[in-house]
C-alpha cells in the first residue's frame, strides 16, 4: 500500500468534490422534506436533529453525588454487618433496607440533576446488590437453629480437627434439611 499523503503522480484525475461535501443542513422553518413518494433531486435528510440535553445543574448534582456518598457508606455497613454473629447480623437488613431507600433516591436525584452514563449504571448496579445482600441475610432465618449449633461448635472448637466437625455436622445438617424440603 502507498503513502496516502505522498501527492498523486502526474496524469491522475482529480477526486470527485461531490464525495467530500458535507450534508447540506436540513430546513429550519419546517419547508416540505420530501417523503418516500416525491421525485427529489437531493437525498433525503437523516433525520431531525436531538435537542441538546439541558446543562447540568451544579447544585442538583452535588446533591446527588452526596446522596451516592450516602448510599455507599450505608452498603458498605450493610456488608459488614452481614458478617456478624447471628443475632446481630439482622442488624444489616435493616440497614440494607435503608441503603435501598437512599439509593432509590439518589438514583432520582441523579436523573434530574442532568447525570448520565456511568454513575447511572453503578449506582443501578449498587442498589441490585444490596437488595440481593438483604434478601441473602433473610435467607438464614429458615436454618436459623442450625445457624447458632455451628456458630457455638466453632466458638468452642480449639483444633483443626474440631472446626473440621463443626462444618461436616453443619454441611449434613443443611443436607438433612434440603431433603425434608422436598418431601
Amino acid at each position: 500500500m502507498g503513502n496516502p499523503y505522498a501527492p498523486k503522480p502526474p496524469g491522475t484525475p482529480p477526486p470527485d468534490p461531490r464525495r467530500f461535501q458535507p450534508p447540506a443542513p436540513a430546513p429550519e422553518d419546517g419547508a416540505h422534506l420530501p417523503l418516500a413518494g416525491d421525485q427529489a433531486t437531493s437525498p433525503a435528510p437523516q433525520g431531525t436533529p436531538r435537542t441538546p440535553r439541558p446543562p447540568v445543574d451544579p447544585d442538583a448534582a452535588r446533591l446527588a453525588t452526596r446522596s451516592v456518598m450516602h448510599f455507599g457508606l450505608l452498603m458498605l455497613a450493610t456488608l459488614l454487618t452481614s458478617t456478624i454473629a447471628l443475632p446481630w447480623r439482622l442488624v444489616s437488613v435493616a440497614i440494607g433496607l435503608l441503603a435501598l431507600v437512599v439509593g432509590i433516591r439518589a438514583l432520582r436525584r441523579i436523573w434530574r440533576a442532568g447525570l448520565r452514563g456511568f454513575l447511572v449504571v453503578a449506582m443501578s448496579a449498587g442498589v441490585i446488590m444490596t437488595f440481593a445482600l438483604a434478601l441473602t441475610t433473610l435467607a438464614v432465618i429458615p436454618v436459623w437453629q442450625i445457624e447458632m449449633d455451628r456458630q457455638s461448635c466453632l466458638n468452642q472448637a480449639i483444633t483443626l480437627s474440631a472446626t473440621s466437625t463443626c462444618e461436616s455436622d453443619y454441611q449434613r445438617a443443611i443436607t438433612e434439611y434440603q431433603k425434608s424440603l422436598t418431601d
